[in-house]
């Protein structure tokens, strides 16, 4: 046996040889492949964002161009005190390797100028995306480096008490240095409730979810608010199939939208649909606008040969919104659109333009059940979740290649079977490989629960379940709450017939050259104009969408507690008037927020508007005295400009001193 032995070692060398050279042989018809696409991308017109990073890269780095490399980056560092990374977590090696002549710079204190920091803002738990080439592991290693001084926000914003407990027992023998999250101390009450239930389905998948979506109805949960989060692409068609085929016989679903991901661009909303029908049909010649106005009929369900009245064609703008009022078109999609169409006069333009870039629409804009998978779910935050098993099995790995990346160092591997039985390293580095798949797996998890703020909902199947890292057994605590919608959503499908607009009367809306007006800002320092910032937007959040002081607390540090200001004594302004009855006073009708209007080319924008009969009351608020008589000119000139908007109403304006020590109200 002995004599056997190095001659079964040098075997085993010899087959380890092998795989290197096919791996080699596999690098170099690759590299082959390479050079060609790179032949057929040269061209800036043909760069895609990916290539666009690796050629800066490839710039950087040749040995010919070391000189002009070192050139490079000492003039941009030069121009920049602080680089700020987000989603530091999605980062590639690639990326990084571009930025970190930069941050080695200035981490190294050296440089022209001092007080220069970089800061990298992120979370290795919700690093989702490897197979687009992320590498979580880099941010958890720069944490390590002495250099930096890592930080962690132990306060969770988002999800009610009883889901923030759930995942934090979920998950923490699941992730590595999990840390605990808890409320902030000043969450109000409600946030110390909310609902988490895990279910076995026992009978088939799709049955289970449309149950606990009735649940939801039944208690009260209005269906914009749900969202069902899925594995893969597949299993959201397959939902999305099942609760339309439901609806058919299911009363509770009647007049209830599904709406997946594929359904949230602009242009798939019904009311965005009717107005672009309608616009094309005032386009067409009498030929082709039968088409038109069938298409219009269909969406509003009305029969075909149904008697169809639209306005005649003027100007772009003028006549969407004439649309909107005359079928009745107030959601957000429609209003939306006619925002858009604020920047054209030519409505050929417009509509070539909106089927080029296809503009996007936020999720929290859909008005139905929506669907998705959890990796495009990522950032966002949805009040009631339902997350659903993979309906079929898991997606099989059918990658050839793997990277591992270690001291600095990126090292690319072509995967053969049986290879780590010869090859000590390949075995390694597969091992780190799956260790790194594993981790991103849970990571799915953990997002995908992190979404829900006020219900978790998890259906998981009895085999072969995406949740059996997590040990989840049937459970349910908490209780369901109806949320009542917040006056934001309110005022978006208020009845906007017996609401004057600004937008009536309007000769002509510009071109996209028309520039928001800007006014000589009051405040002679930098701190003073942010104080004055902050204060409008807890006036905006608390008057025009009826958040209480205590949340907007909350918002209001998220966004501006680094700016240097005392957030509490902002709000303690907004208390004091709340108090003074001279602007109590005013307060009568119907109150709009940062109201925007076009004169001309200039657009305007107003602090507060109120409509009470024929009276229209502007108030423009401000945090210090500053020039009086400039302020009085300024809502003076909104005065004048509404007057003529609207000649048969009374327009009275006032300014609004908000001081640390009293509360003017001054008439103009």
């Amino acid at each position: 046996m002995q004599d056997l032995d190095p001659k079964f070692q040098a075997l085993l060398g010899q087959l380890k040889e092998y795989y290197i050279l096919k791996e080699a042989t596999i690098f170099q018809k690759l590299g082959d492949l390479l050079d060609r696409y790179d032949k057929h991308t040269h061209s800036p017109q043909h760069l895609d964002f990916a290539s666009i990073a690796l050629k800066a890269y490839q710039l950087l780095e040749e040995r010919d161009w070391e000189s002009f490399a070192n050139f490079f980056y000492f003039r941009l560092d030069t121009q920049i005190r602080h680089i700020l990374l987000d989603e530091f977590q999605d980062t590639s090696i690639l990326q990084y390797q571009i930025l970190r002549p930069m941050i080695d710079e200035i981490l190294a204190g050296k440089g022209q100028k001092e007080g220069r920091s970089v800061f990298l803002v992120g979370d290795s738990k919700q690093s989702i995306y490897g197979f687009r080439g992320s590498y979580s592991l880099l941010f958890d290693r720069l944490c390590a480096d002495s250099r930096f001084h890592p930080q962690s926000l132990p306060h969770n914003f988002r999800s009610d008490k009883v889901i923030m407990d759930f995942v934090n027992e979920s998950f923490k023998n699941s992730i590595g240095g999990y840390e605990y999250q808890a409320l902030p101390p000043e969450s109000p009450a409600h946030k110390q409730g909310g609902y988490v239930k895990v279910i076995q389905a026992q009978a088939e998948m799709l049955e289970a979810v449309s149950q606990e979506v009735l649940i939801l109805l039944r208690a009260g949960i209005e269906p914009s608010t749900i969202t069902l989060l899925c594995f893969k692409n597949d299993d959201v068609r397959a939902l999305k199939d099942h609760l339309l085929e439901m609806r058919e016989n299911c009363a509770e679903l009647q007049g209830i939208e599904i709406v997946s991901d594929a359904d949230m661009g602009l242009l798939a909303q019904k009311e965005v649909k009717i107005m672009l029908y309608a616009l094309q049909h005032a386009l067409a010649t009498p030929k082709h606008q039968p088409y038109y106005q069938a298409c219009i009929l269909k969406l509003l369900g009305l029969n075909l040969d149904t008697p169809l009245t639209l306005p005649p064609f003027t100007e772009l703008s003028p006549y969407l919104f004439t649309l909107m009022q005359e079928l009745g078109l107030y959601s957000p999609g429609a209003c939306y659109l006619l925002e858009l169409s604020l920047e054209y006069t030519n409505a050929l333009d417009f509509l070539d333009t909106l089927e080029k870039e296809k503009p996007a629409f936020g999720q929290s804009n859909t008005q139905g059940i929506t669907l998705m998978t959890i990796h495009k779910s990522k950032g966002l935050e949805f009040e009631h979740v339902i997350l659903v098993d993979r309906l079929g099995g898991a997606r099989p790995d059918t990658n050839k290649f793997f990277t591992t990346y270690q001291h600095g160092t990126m090292q690319v591997f072509y995967k053969q079977k049986h290879r780590k039985l010869v090859d000590g390293d390949y075995k390694q580095a597969l091992e780190e490989y799956q260790k790194t798949q594993e981790r991103e797996d849970t990571n799915v998890l953990y997002v995908a629960c992190t979404r829900a703020k006020h219900s978790l909902i998890i259906i998981q199947k009895p085999d072969k379940s995406a949740f059996k890292s997590l040990n989840l057994n049937p459970l349910q605590r908490g209780s369901l709450t109806r949320q009542d919608k917040c006056l934001q959503d309110e005022l978006k499908s208020c009845d906007c017939q017996n609401t004057p607009s600004l937008l009536e009367s309007q000769e002509s809306f510009g071109e996209q050259s028309d520039h928001l007006r800007q006014e000589t800002p009051i405040e002679e320092n930098a701190l003073g104009m942010l104080f004055g910032i902050i204060l409008h937007k807890a006036l905006e959040l608390h008057y025009g969408y009826g958040v209480n002081l205590e949340e907007a607390q909350a918002y209001l540090t998220h966004h501006y507690g680094f700016g240097g200001i005392e957030i509490a004594k902002v709000l303690a302004r907004v208390q004091h008037l709340q108090k003074a009855p001279q602007f109590l006073e005013l307060l009568k009708g119907h109150m709009e927020v940062e109201v925007g209007f076009k004169i001309q080319r200039d657009i305007w924008r107003m602090d507060m508007l109120l409509f009470a009969g024929n009276q229209i009351t502007i108030l423009d608020f401000k945090s210090g005295e500053g020039n009086l008589e400039e302020n009085r000119a300024q809502v003076q000139g909104y005065r004048e400009r509404v007057g003529r908007i609207y000649p048969h109403a009374h327009v009275q304006a006032a300014l609004i001193y908000v001081l640390s020590n009293q509360i003017e109200v001054r008439p103009i």
